[in-house]
């Protein structure tokens, strides 16, 4: 097998079960590859939302902090609209810069499923910030397909177990922020912020067309790093837009409880009920 391209983070990470991978082209093209398990896939046999914009935050900011080099970058806003695959194995995504600007870089990232078909469509924009020092400084790519990092053995856990995830009401999601689940700044991951928001939104759904719902788009807007925790997602179906269809508007903020409720991330979705 391929060297990994990062030797971090910790062991235990839950980013490590994942199975992600990167083909760094000869063309200058950067793809990322997500196995589609049992674990990380929703009631109706779809991939998990929460678990592609992990992917595509990770993938997003590898090729954003290349175009930005020796600048890191930070995620802004992150638009993410999924497309039925019948039940891909396996989710392929193509990194694309659209624009370098002094302060701001946008990433659109096409989605396919295994078989070469569309699967969805992100688009990420990230502010450009100066290096801290003593900051991990992301290698190079090799050319060629290898993992982003050394997998753990944990793959078969279900995607929110593995988070921690736990709710309190329906619509209601909570997340520690612990090391297995941190960045680099020691804050919650950002996709995995994402995924306590699709939990929280799916919650939501559910109770509001009374069966099982899953959420295939998201408007993310972050604000604050979450770095005490528990960090709490709240969903509430918006009035009158539910029910049509079998589709529910919902909208989400975003708290860190153990830092007086900061607000940290507003965000809305829909969620349908298949």
């Amino acid at each position: 097998m391929s060297r990994p391209v990062l030797d971090h983070p910790p062991p235990d990470h839950v980013l490590r079960e994942l199975g992600l991978e990167v083909d760094q082209r000869d063309d200058g093209t950067l793809v990322g590859h997500l196995p589609v398990r049992d674990a990380v896939r929703a009631p109706s046999g779809e991939p998990l939302l929460g678990v592609v914009a992990t992917m595509v935050d990770m993938m997003g900011g590898m090729a954003s902090i290349r175009a930005c080099t020796p600048d890191r970058v930070a995620t802004a806003d992150m638009s993410l609209h999924l497309l039925p695959t019948g039940g891909t194995d396996r989710i392929d995504a193509t990194m694309h810069i659209r624009r370098r600007g002094r302060r701001t870089l946008v990433v659109e990232v096409e989605l396919f499923d295994d078989r070469g078909g569309p699967a969805g469509l992100a688009t990420l924009t990230f502010a450009v910030l100066p290096q801290p020092p003593g900051a991990p400084v992301l290698p190079g790519i090799d050319l060629g397909r290898r993992p982003v990092m050394e997998p753990s053995g944990g793959t078969d856990r279900p995607f929110h177990g593995a988070l921690g995830l736990r709710s309190t009401a329906p619509g209601t999601v909570e997340i520690d922020v612990v090391p297995a689940v941190q960045n680099s700044l020691g804050a919650l991951n950002g996709g995995f912020l994402t995924a306590t928001i699709d939990a929280a939104v799916a919650g939501a759904a559910t109770e509001a067309l009374g069966r099982p719902a899953e959420t295939v788009d998201l408007q993310v807007a972050f604000l604050e790093l979450g770095r005490v925790g528990p960090v709490r997602a709240v969903a509430e179906p918006v009035d009158g837009a539910t029910g049509a269809d079998g589709r529910a508007l919902v909208e989400v903020t975003v708290l860190d409880g153990g830092a007086g409720d900061e607000l940290l991330t507003r965000a809305t979705a829909v969620a349908v009920a298949p």
